[in-house]
């Protein structure tokens, strides 16, 4: 039995992991199939492919490359055979709603009644339930744990744990949790058996479902671990009964002496100021930037600033971008979001004029395209804007009273004909209704939350085909994940849910998209690397530079309230 066991070491932070890993796979010729590489995150897979295609020198079938989390999927649909649809946490809030409705004492009273009041905590809810189901716990061990921890003071969150997850199996539904959980109590060797090598690399501290998928990879003689010397590692690996020989240090070339310096900047801009004068510096230096040099942002914001200036000094080949960026600082989202206060604050079907002129003023859509031209638009919307500085009693009014205004209208199209554009007072009107129709009438009196969410969608369309707006920078992957959460919406167990208060809907809408992250793509593999401080687990870089380097950003500040308390989360070995 001995001898059919796996293999484990740990390298010294020196060594470079990936090409580590590629001495253990075990190809036929260039044919990397029957190996399978998992490693904690989805980058080091490109570094993989990148490595093996310098090494051979020739094309080759790649190794199946996994991140935990995909390995997790191809082991429960593939190798299970199960195909049940994951939730997404609209969709569990959907299912936790009633639950929290039948509770015979609901905590808070009844102010969470309504659906758009109990949004926030039904996903903070789901959150932690994820977790407690990651803890993978029996069921009696579990509710002695958290029999003690209620809701408010009432209902103890076992029986919501309990509720929730007979539900979701009831449904035929799955969450992520459950998966590692099927994944955990069924995997076996039989499953892995069509692989000739099988390398887990890069892990650190784990979660008690990973503590159980490695105890079955443990037995298996093809497997080789691999970890990255750090503090506190070998608790971790005690927990799993690994025992991993070092690898010493002499295999590995010392590194050249590491230089560390550190600059100081009063604000974000001086930071992307310095950053741009030492990328111009290392290019003149060294020529071209290839993905040994990393720009590392553990504050997603700072990505924007840095892709306007910094990356603008090099061409679109020369740089990789791949981290996830909060949409809801996306412009996009900002012409939603204006449209949606605009509706939100309507009353008595008549629209704000401060909110009207908001988003009439957006790029997007004072840039709305009139005989194929945008300054027709503007020169629209900014005469709309004088008449309702000029008329202070005015502060409510309907669309129909706007497209009447037939002297304003009149004014307009005589300064469009000054530029030569063939147009009267009944283009300027059928211009104008057209934009209301297909956005401002487009989003009053939605029925349901997914046919608002799909209007929504509609809504954006017509924007990108319309207006200048696929013409900025980004704009093609903010709208891209903007209608996915949208649809995720529209598709979602919510779909038929109806909100009686529209501005309530609006929120909801914001609040559901609001968690949503423009992926980038980060292929294909080459040039400066602009990376997240996640993504950069597992790989070596030979120059780094890390902004936000303030205590607030690293290590950051405690993590958010939890409904566990902490206690708890410690005895149940939660993160």
């Amino acid at each position: 039995e001995r001898s059919r066991m796996s293999k484990a070491f740990i390298i010294p932070p020196t060594m470079d992991l990936v090409e580590e890993v590629i001495a253990h796979l075990t190809p036929k010729g260039a044919d990397y199939s029957r190996n399978l590489i998992v490693f904690p995150g989805k980058r080091p897979a490109h570094f993989v492919r990148k490595a093996l295609g310098k090494k051979l020198n020739r094309s080759f079938i790649p190794p199946l490359l996994y991140s935990i989390d995909n390995f997790v999927d191809f082991m429960y649909a593939d190798r299970l055979g199960l195909s049940h649809r994951q939730l997404q946490p609209v969709d569990a809030v959907a299912i936790l709603h009633p639950i929290y409705l039948n509770s015979p004492e609901r905590f808070g009273g009844t102010s969470f009644d309504t659906l758009d009041a109990f949004l926030p905590l039904g996903l903070k809810l789901f959150g932690e339930l994820e977790q407690l189901k990651m803890a993978h716990l029996p069921s009696r061990k579990l509710e002695e744990a958290i029999s003690g921890v209620t809701l408010g003071n009432l209902r103890p969150l076992s029986n919501v744990y309990a509720s929730f997850y007979d539900e979701v199996n009831r449904r035929g539904f799955c969450t992520r949790a459950l998966k590692y959980a099927v994944v955990a109590d069924f995997l076996s060797e039989d499953h892995l058996s069509s692989f000739d090598a099988i390398v887990v690399a890069g892990f650190f501290a784990l979660t008690n479902v990973e503590k159980t998928i490695f105890q079955t990879l443990k037995r298996m003689d093809t497997v080789v671990f691999l970890f990255h010397q750090g503090k506190g590692l070998e608790k971790h690996l005690q927990e799993v009964g690994l025992r991993p020989k070092h690898v010493p240090v002499g295999r590995v070339a010392s590194p050249a002496n590491n230089e560390v310096l550190f600059y100081q900047s009063p604000d974000s801009h001086g930071q992307v100021f310095a950053l741009s004068g030492k990328i111009q510096e290392q290019r003149k230096n060294s020529g071209a930037l290839d993905e040994r040099t990393v720009v590392v942002l553990p504050a997603s914001e700072t990505l924007l600033p840095i892709y306007h200036q910094t990356l603008a000094l090099l061409k679109d080949d020369e740089f990789n971008i791949s981290l996830g960026y909060p949409v809801i600082r996306t412009p996009v989202y900002g012409f939603l979001q204006s449209l949606m206060d605009l509706v939100g604050s309507m009353y008595d079907d008549k629209l704000h004029a401060p909110d009207y002129v908001k988003f009439v003023l957006h790029p997007y859509t004072k840039n709305i395209l009139f005989s194929g031209r945008s300054d027709v638009t503007r020169i629209l919307f900014h005469s709309l804007e004088e008449h309702f500085a000029g008329e202070k009693s005015r502060t409510f009014f309907t669309l129909e009273e706007i497209e009447g205004e037939v002297q304003l209208l009149t004014d307009v199209a005589q300064r469009v004909i000054a530029l030569g554009v063939d147009c009267s007072s009944a283009h300027m009107r059928q211009h104008l209704r057209t934009i209301h129709d297909r956005t401002i009438r487009k989003l009053i009196g939605a029925p349901t939350l997914g046919s608002l969410a799909q209007r929504c969608i509609e809504v954006l369309m017509y924007v990108d085909e319309e207006s200048t707006a696929q013409q900025h920078p980004l704009f093609r992957p903010y709208v891209e994940t903007l209608i996915e959460s949208l649809d995720g919406i529209a598709c979602s167990l919510l779909a038929g849910a109806k909100l009686q208060v529209p501005a309530a809907a609006m929120n909801f809408i914001q609040r559901c998209v609001g968690q949503a992250e423009v992926p980038f793509p980060g292929t294909p593999l080459k040039g400066l690397q602009v990376l997240g401080f996640l993504e950069t687990r597992n790989l070596r870089f030979d120059t780094v530079y890390i902004l936000d380097t303030n205590e607030d950003t690293i290590p950051g500040r405690g993590g958010a309230h939890t409904i566990i308390p902490q206690q708890i989360r410690e005895r149940i070995g939660l993160p």
